[in-house]
């Protein structure tokens, strides 16, 4: 048996594990792609990134509480067989040391009995809280997206194209002056959509079973440690009984371990991708800027879609004030019955729509027309279209009007649309689903936890079961003989001996 200072080195090693480790998973921020890659490019790999052992060797503290659970399951796999061997074949559990008494030996087990069943309740508490969490936590992301985002890009989708449309009809119609293709930002936004709706449909068959698996393997797990409370309460030493129990123990400790290195290393993953997302709020180098955006612009070529939006502002704008110099000038009387707004004299004064629409708002009917309601003064477009006795310049009057609705209609729509044309907005309003993040890293590290938790509680099991098969004998218990012919001090037994 060990030592009392063995037992509480090995307990507090086992603390500063479970304290620690958790706290160095927690100070992880990316995957520091940025360290790997010379800058963004499109050409950028994530798996090459992902497999350099530059970057895990800077990222090993970070991955310490994974090695531990990879370490766990490596030795729960390969050294029960050559204990079960020693132990069945040896007995080599079966001499107690020099002086310690029978009782003692039972007391002590006892106190390993007490540890194994509180590590089963820690166990069954963050199996069931971290799964809960998982479950609860990834499909709100998805949901997020599809109902935030997502819903947002095509509500706007659809503002710009009304912004974008001539009502005069009562009906959406198309201005022809105006061809703004938002192909490429459907395309993503379908794109998306279909991956999101992909993957919820897959997952969903899986995450309603989460909760019940978790109740399930926690409920095993700590029936499982009252079988160990129930022998020892019996004294129940018989050999096949312990040995069946600790086969028993051995698969779901190896179970067990193999669970907590996938779950700590998708915690990994999972502390990483939000430190990413951190990085992309902060516009830092990371796996976003670095590949996710390049990737972005070339792929649905943004920037040639802002060219053409601007294009066609400029050209709308000056063939409107173009069409608006043929009836206006700035002079008080001449044959043109309108007075230029903002005094313009040339097309290319209206380079965007708000110049142009600021230029026809201010346009003005001239006093000599008589055309205005107060016969003799000028009269705003306003006035006119509304009130003007004379109709030809009522009918300009409206036809400006109308043009300049258009235009402050089209300035609206291109105010919506600029951003949604930006590879670093799109990604960031992507982003923002993921408001469920520190609930994902914490799900999957107590999920983790709970599964390195549960490995190490069934190698103690398997250690009291090994005890357990020597000490709990019935002979052992009553005459003070182990079941070898050996006395509580290890000599042999004087009564046998005669």
């Amino acid at each position: 048996m060990p030592s009392g200072k063995a037992t509480a080195l090995a307990a507090a090693t086992l603390l500063a594990l479970l304290v620690v480790a958790p706290a160095v998973a927690s100070a992880q921020r990316s995957l520091d792609c940025q360290k790997v890659w010379d800058g963004p490019s499109i050409d950028n790999d994530v798996l090459k990134c992902l497999s350099n052992t530059d970057r895990i060797k800077g990222q090993w503290r970070y991955l310490v509480y994974p090695g531990f659970c990879a370490l766990l399951f490596v030795v729960t796999l390969l050294s029960f067989p050559l204990v079960f061997l020693s132990v069945a074949c040896c007995h080599s559990c079966c001499r107690p040391k020099p002086g310690r008494s029978s009782d003692a030996s039972r007391c002590f087990l006892w106190m390993w009995v007490i540890y194994v069943v509180l590590w089963s309740a820690a166990m069954a508490v963050l199996v069931i809280l971290g799964a809960k969490l998982l479950a609860t936590s990834a499909p709100s992301i998805i949901d997020n997206t599809l109902d935030g985002p997502l819903q947002y890009f095509n509500n706007t989708a659809e503002r710009i194209i009304d912004f974008t449309s001539n009502w005069s009809s009562g009906k959406r119609e198309p201005i022809p002056s105006i061809d703004l293709d938002i192909t490429a930002f459907t395309n993503i936004s379908t794109s998306v959509t279909d991956l999101l709706m992909d993957a919820k449909h897959k997952i969903s068959k899986y995450i309603e079973w989460i909760p019940i698996v978790s109740y399930c393997v926690g409920g095993v797990g700590v029936v499982l440690m009252l079988l160990v409370v129930l022998l020892a309460c019996c004294r129940c030493g018989i050999p096949c009984t312990t040995y069946l129990l600790s086969c028993i123990y051995w698969l779901f400790g190896v179970v067990f371990a193999l669970l907590a290195v996938v779950v700590t290393v998708l915690a990994y993953l999972s502390w990483a991708a939000c430190g990413e997302v951190e990085l992309q709020q902060q516009r830092q180098p990371g796996v976003f800027q670095w590949y996710l955006v390049p990737y972005c612009e070339q792929k649905f070529d943004f920037a040639d879609i802002n060219g053409e939006a601007d294009d066609a502002e400029r050209q709308f704008s000056k063939d409107a004030c173009k069409n608006l110099l043929k009836s206006c000038d700035n002079k008080p009387i001449s044959s043109k019955p309108l007075l230029c707004g903002n005094d313009i004299t040339s097309e290319d004064q209206c380079p965007n729509f708000g110049t142009m629409a600021s230029v026809l708002s201010a346009t003005r009917v001239k006093a000599f027309t008589m055309a205005c309601p107060v016969a003799g003064e000028s009269c705003t477009l306003f006035e006119c279209a509304a009130n003007c006795t004379n109709t030809d310049v009522k009918a300009v009057s409206s036809g400006i009007l109308q043009l300049a609705a258009q235009a402050s209609n089209a300035s609206i729509a291109l105010s919506y649309a600029r951003p949604l044309l930006d590879c670093n907005f799109v990604v960031d309003k992507l982003l923002g689903a993921m408001s469920d993040c520190n609930e994902l890293k914490a799900g999957t590290l107590m999920l983790g936890t709970g599964f390195f938790v549960g490995g190490l509680m069934f190698g103690l099991a398997i250690y009291i079961m090994f005890r357990g098969s020597c000490i709990w004998d019935v002979r052992f218990i009553t005459q003070g003989k182990s079941p070898r012919g050996l006395n509580g001090s290890g000599s042999v037994n004087a009564a046998q001996s005669s």
